[in-house]
């Protein structure tokens, strides 16, 4: 091909998607630093360093006391030494929750909505335009394109190591633009490659995943013990056990997230760092029994392939997230400069067209038919965008906490939480304690015999629960946990206190 064919594709490449461009750049250059942007903004993440061993312990435990009704999913390390611990939890009525935590105390600081933070939204807004279904196949064609976009830039610049230095000044608007553009690029070419190649392998990696090839042969799986001879409900190891039997399987490991079970066919997860640099947490990783404290898998970066090691390699290379503040500054920088690329494409475009007559819009001149495909993208995150703004202010209809009533569950404290919205009320059961219940069949069996399940409402209720029509409040006999057909544990509560 020619250099003016070259030229052709390099320029309807980089303008015809380019506003979705410009915003999925803007939005991977705050994400870099935007754990930072949060620590600013959020005085509640600010604390004095009080020591130097995080308390995984403490933080759990005065999770679950103050929350006893949420599921805990994990626990992060601080970022940084005077920064606090960030935990996750789920809130049958509230959702997803964020816990701020003292990580040497254990203390709780605060806690909020998920998504009330700079972090969490920059970074869906980025990977997947906050679209909650399929957002990696909205964004993942953009670092193809961008790619594509260098390639062509390259092919059409002849010569192009000589372009460094450059930059017409008295050459006019246009020509100025035209070299700064060349400049640019050249400058931040390193950057743009690893981008664009990192970008692409997201979309690769999703394609991969859902024709249901396996990259990772040691991901985490989890090896399901036999159940039969354990108790409905069982003691849960605290953290610092599983972490300690972590730290063992490693010369060094420094711990970055642990993922708490939910019961207890799910174990402890613990992922960290040793000393093999640049690769993410996740490349080491052990999975612990949380009852027994059986080793179950083990994932190390140094026992990895290379492809397995690409795939823990791409979120820190392309985020810049692996050497501390200093690499994050230089991403950042040459991220803004990624987007003065794709700002001043369109201005060298609208310089070459400044002469034209016509009478099209400013949108129809610059983007033709594109501008559509570009509008129904926008659409996406404009409208999950409104919803998660109504779901941080605590707009959304939900379930409404109606009573709360202590029970003993097979000798372990807990309670009836009951929630009511329209014309259903929503009855759920938890435990006070550090305990792990068996994957059961849960229902609640009324004085007549019927059987209700205790399953996903999400309309009232997020968890399981049993759904209730008033009339049927008073009419409770029991609840009734089944496994493999086989009653396991039943409890009467027709004389426990939930009369409204």
């Amino acid at each position: 091909m020619s250099k003016k064919m070259w030229m052709n594709w390099h320029s309807w490449l980089g303008l015809k998607l380019s506003l979705l461009m410009l915003v999925i750049c803007i939005t991977g250059t705050i994400a870099v630093v935007s754990h930072e942007i949060d620590w600013l903004l959020d005085s509640d993440l600010r604390l004095e360093k009080t020591g130097t061993v995080i308390n995984w312990d403490a933080m759990a435990t005065n999770i679950k006391t103050l929350y006893p009704q949420r599921r805990l999913v994990f626990i992060d390390r601080p970022l940084y030494s005077n920064a606090a611990s960030i935990a996750l939890t789920v809130d049958p009525f509230l959702g997803a929750r964020r816990v701020y935590l003292n990580p040497y105390t254990g203390n709780i600081i605060a806690e909020k909505p998920w998504y009330a933070s700079v972090q969490r939204v920059v970074r869906e807004l980025h990977r997947y335009m906050l679209s909650p279904v399929a957002g990696i196949y909205l964004v993942g064609p953009f670092g193809l394109i961008l790619l594509a976009s260098l390639i062509t830039a390259l092919l059409c610049y002849k010569k192009w190591w000589r372009g460094f230095f450059k930059l017409r000044i008295n050459n006019g608007a246009r020509a100025f633009w035209g070299s700064l553009h060349k400049v640019a690029g050249l400058w931040s070419l390193w950057f743009v490659a690893l981008i664009s190649i990192t970008g692409s392998w997201y979309l690769v990696e999703a394609v991969i995943s859902d024709v249901g090839i396996e990259l990772q042969a040691d991901k985490a799986a989890l090896h399901t013990p036999q159940f039969n001879t354990r108790k409905v409900i069982e003691k849960q190891l605290p953290p610092s056990a599983a972490i300690k039997k972590a730290k063992a399987q490693f010369e060094q490991f420094t711990v970055a997230t642990v993922f708490f079970p939910k019961d207890q066919k799910t174990p402890y997860v613990i992922s960290g760092f040793t000393d093999i640099p640049i690769v993410s947490a996740s490349s080491n990783v052990v999975t612990i029994d949380a009852i027994s404290g059986v080793l179950l898998s083990l994932k190390k970066t140094s026992e990895q392939s290379a492809v397995e090691i690409w795939i823990d390699l791409a979120d820190p290379l392309h985020f810049g997230d692996f050497a501390g503040l200093w690499v994050k500054a230089i991403w950042f920088v040459f991220g803004l400069m990624l987007c003065a690329l794709c700002a001043i494409g369109i201005v060298i475009f609208l310089k070459r067209i400044k002469n034209r007559s016509t009478e099209r819009s400013f949108s129809a001149k610059v983007w033709g038919r594109a501008r559509f495909a570009m509008y129904v993208y926008l659409l996406v995150p404009i409208l999950s965008g409104s919803y998660l703004f109504a779901e941080v202010n605590d707009w959304l209809p939900r379930a409404q906490l109606v009573k709360i009533s202590a029970i003993n569950i097979d000798e372990k404290p807990g309670f009836l939480l009951l929630g009511k919205r329209d014309d259903y009320f929503y009855l759920g059961v938890f435990l006070e304690c550090q305990c792990l219940m068996l994957p059961t069949e849960l229902s609640l069996v009324l004085k007549n015999g019927t059987s209700i399940p205790f399953q996903s409402n999400k309309l009232g209720f997020l968890g399981k629960s049993a759904r209730l029509l008033p009339a049927q409040l008073k009419d409770m006999a029991y609840l009734e946990w089944r496994q493999y057909k086989k009653v396991r544990l039943r409890k009467y509560i027709g004389a426990v206190d939930i009369e409204l």
